[in-house]
């Protein structure tokens, strides 16, 4: 029971897996595992219908000589999915981290760039503030001279 019930949850994950947008590869792999599960679900259901009627030698003998040997190499295939998805995921963090960096440099020059430029307004302005200042301190003490020139 526990079998078919293990069973029947992999094939629904599995079914769930199969209607996610995929890679090639990985429903390549996939396929493949599933053409092995062909052949191992129907021995090892024979071994379960054995064991139920009481043929533990036919049960142990099958499950030995087929069962085993075809069940390593599904396993074979399910590690291989579980290989390419970490290589995919370690590809993905690989860019992900790449992308980061970018990012984190070009705020950092952007900064750097904002910085030095309100710098240079900040200096623009500061020169024509004094400019425009002086030239009115000029101006009023070229007025208040004509002012006690006039009044002499």
């Amino acid at each position: 029971m526990d079998f078919q019930q293990l069973g029947s949850h992999f094939l629904v994950t599995r079914k769930q897996l199969l209607e996610t947008n995929l890679s090639d590869k990985k429903a390549q792999l996939l396929e493949v595992h599933r053409e092995y599960a062909r052949f191992v679900v129907p021995e090892q259901r024979e071994v379960i219908r054995l064991i139920q009627e009481g043929r533990t030698i036919d049960a142990r003998k099958l499950l030995i000589d087929k069962v085993s040997p075809n069940q390593v190499e599904a396993l074979k295939h399910l590690d291989e999915i579980t290989a390419y998805e970490s290589e995919s995921s370690k590809h993905a963090m690989d860019n992900a981290r790449a992308l980061f960096e970018n990012t984190q440099r070009d705020l950092g020059l952007t900064t750097i760039f904002g910085s030095l430029i309100s710098i240079i307004i900040g200096i623009i302005v500061s020169i024509r503030f004094t400019y425009y200042v002086r030239t009115l301190k000029k101006n009023k003490d070229d007025l208040e001279d004509i002012v006690i020139e006039r009044t002499r």
